[in-house]
């Protein structure tokens, strides 16, 4: 269980990548997920390529993986890295 009391990590689309708990913020601020996948190419972890809706608003966002991204993102298993 994450800690309610602690404060949101700040997160801007210009960003790289998000975590777990901020799309877990994001899913409590109203977006949902319309799509996922494990994201194309090579990365040092491995990495979910997930689309999200909001009304009109569609936004993409690169998560890392991890528990929470795990238990909130449907495609449970990203491309393995390579070394």
């Amino acid at each position: 269980m994450l800690n309610m009391y602690v404060q949101p990590r700040h997160w801007s689309p210009r960003e790289g990548y998000a975590t777990g708990d901020v799309l877990l913020r994001l899913l409590d601020e109203g977006w949902q997920i319309a799509a996922s996948q494990p994201a194309p190419g090579q990365w040092r972890a491995p990495m979910f390529l997930v689309t999200l809706r909001r009304e009109e608003d569609v936004l993409t966002v690169l998560v890392l993986d991890g528990p929470v991204a795990r238990a909130l993102v449907p495609a449970r298993e990203p491309i393995a890295t390579t070394a």
